[in-house]
């Protein structure tokens, strides 16, 4: 093993160790300062000299399949990796900043797939996903921010589609994060055209049942997303939204002007950390039933993600802090 490469594994492994959810490469004019995300709060970490620290980039980028020798464009690859007997899935993605190029790795445990049952301390969540996960047809949007958990929800989802015998399961992500045994799994790949719109417009002709799609992006995924759930197939999609409600408006920016009756629901999600531990669970934020068939009408609920973060705080699931930085 060369030093390059057991100090890129110390790093990881360091990572891992402190329960971080994300490592960061941020470049500095002399070097290049990494950065844990613990629990949802950023934790300074080693310092690398410019020289040690592109090396340490151009090992990890070769170790996950890149191109090392692009530093122009962004690109996103995930991994298996082993520490310590338990596997983790290390998702890489980078980005041509300034000075010179930065480095993401988000790690998720790879051999304990969530249960649905597992994600929320309420009731009420976990009886809306169980609901989802019986659903044969519609659109079901699940929104939120960068490391909000949707990845996490949409697994799980899956893990109960899978249960279902007679359904074909296709899934378009970039990158895969995690291999599922009962799924088609394609990844995006801009280099040989295969974009979200491109590999939903192939799925279609796959003769699906069930259809998830890592990201709605533009206007062409948008409607193909509707036009499918139009149609009598299952499909889960993820958005970037601030709230469950402003996926509308969000759908609206991106050229959809119709078909939202398909909408079956819409879920936005936040992750707190339980008090005094670095775990955590998953606030949601709902339309489905009455709410939903307002919010389509451009009513606004008077429910929202508030209204369980409070509930968190009154049983003491999570502290003062807590509730008001996700408030």
């Amino acid at each position: 093993m060369t030093d390059i490469e057991r100090t890129s594994k110390d790093l990881i492994n360091e990572a891992i160790l402190l329960g971080a959810t994300d490592i960061h490469f941020m470049p500095l004019k002399n070097g290049y300062q990494c950065r844990y995300r613990v629990a949802g709060s950023l934790t300074m970490g080693s310092f690398y000299q410019q020289d040690i620290a592109e090396k340490m980039i151009n090992y990890l980028k070769y170790s996950v399949g890149m191109d090392i020798g692009e530093r122009r464009k962004s690109q996103s690859k995930s991994m298996l990796y082993t520490h310590q007997s338990t596997s983790f899935t290390l998702r890489f993605s980078t980005l041509p900043a300034s000075p010179t190029e930065s480095l993401a790795i988000r790690i998720a445990p790879f051999t304990s797939p969530y249960l649905l049952q597992s994600l929320s301390f309420f009731q009420a969540d976990q009886s809306h996903l169980s609901r989802i996960s019986l659903l044969n047809e519609g659109l079901v949007l699940i929104t939120g921010a960068t490391g909000s958990g949707k990845t996490t929800t949409i697994y799980a989802l899956l893990e109960e589609f899978k249960k279902r015998d007679q359904a074909i399961i296709i899934s378009i992500e970039d990158p895969v994060e995690r291999p599922l045994e009962g799924v088609i799994q394609m990844e995006v790949n801009e280099k040989a055209g295969i974009t979200f719109t491109h590999a939903l417009q192939a799925i279609l002709r796959h003769d699906p049942d069930i259809i998830v799609i890592g990201e709605i992006r533009d206007e062409q995924t948008a409607v193909l997303a509707i036009q499918a759930a139009m149609t009598g197939h299952l499909v889960l999609a993820s958005l970037h939204a601030t709230n469950a409600f402003l996926s509308f408006m969000r759908l609206t920016e991106l050229g959809v002007t119709n078909g939202f009756d398909c909408i079956k629901a819409v879920v936005h999600q936040k992750l707190a950390v339980i008090k005094g531990t670095t775990m955590r669970f998953s606030v949601y934020d709902w339309l489905v039933g009455d709410d939903l068939v307002q919010a389509i009408k451009g009513v606004k609920p008077k429910r929202s993600n508030c209204t369980s973060l409070k509930r968190a705080w009154a049983i003491k699931a999570i502290d003062t802090e807590e509730c008001l930085r996700l408030l």
